[in-house]
């Protein structure tokens, strides 16, 4: 159902998008909680991802974000915990880590912002140093460290906040390098850039 429901969405029938991936997630749960079955588990985390997504996005409603968010954590957390060596399983939970974290910026609690943002870093660092050939991994160490670079800097933490900016543009740099004709590649290239002359400007 998600794939209908981001149908929906980018036509502008988020109502209708928000219905259905949240009658997907109650059927979803439904079977999980009869059944251990981790496909339908996994299925069930992308599903509340998703409700979340079109709550704190399409809808600009973080509060009605947080609850499915939340869920999507909690159960990718348990699943990494099963098995911290499964990349797949850290990857998921970078993913839900980048939405708490947006999710405690929003309400202000930066503290657990930061906190949910180092550990979408260490995440996706692990799954690149276990996969360094997929591009995949290395964009996702580079939008964890963009995001991790942002809530530090709004902290003052303005070192660190560059630190990371920079191994952002690193990531970067190899993304275009190895795709030069992907202008997706060279605006989030050029976002990063943005990113560090800012910091460099505050700190003189």
């Amino acid at each position: 159902q998600i794939p209908l429901s981001r149908a929906l969405a980018e036509r502008n029938r988020v109502e209708e998008a928000l219905q259905l991936i949240r009658n997907a997630a109650q059927s979803l749960k439904h079977y999980a909680d009869r059944a251990n079955d981790k496909d339908i588990t996994v299925a069930l985390a992308a599903a509340y991802e998703y409700w979340g997504y079109i709550a704190g996005f399409a809808l600009v409603d973080y509060g009605a974000a947080a609850e499915p968010w939340k869920r999507s954590y909690d159960i990718r957390e348990k699943l990494y915990q099963q098995n911290p060596t499964d990349s797949r399983s850290g990857h998921q939970l970078a993913r839900s880590c980048w939405s708490m974290g947006k999710l405690y910026a929003f309400g202000g609690n930066m503290v657990e912002a930061e906190k949910t943002l180092r550990k979408a870093v260490q995440l996706c660092r692990d799954a690149t140093e276990q996969h360094p050939s997929m591009p995949r991994y290395r964009n996702e160490l580079a939008f964890s460290n963009l995001l991790l670079a942002t809530t530090l800097a709004r902290r003052m933490k303005l070192s660190e906040a560059e630190n990371c900016f920079r191994q952002a543009l690193v990531n970067r740099e190899q993304e275009v390098a190895a795709a030069p004709e992907r202008l997706l590649a060279r605006n989030q290239l050029i976002r990063v850039h943005i990113g560090l002359q800012g910091i460099l400007e505050q700190t003189g």
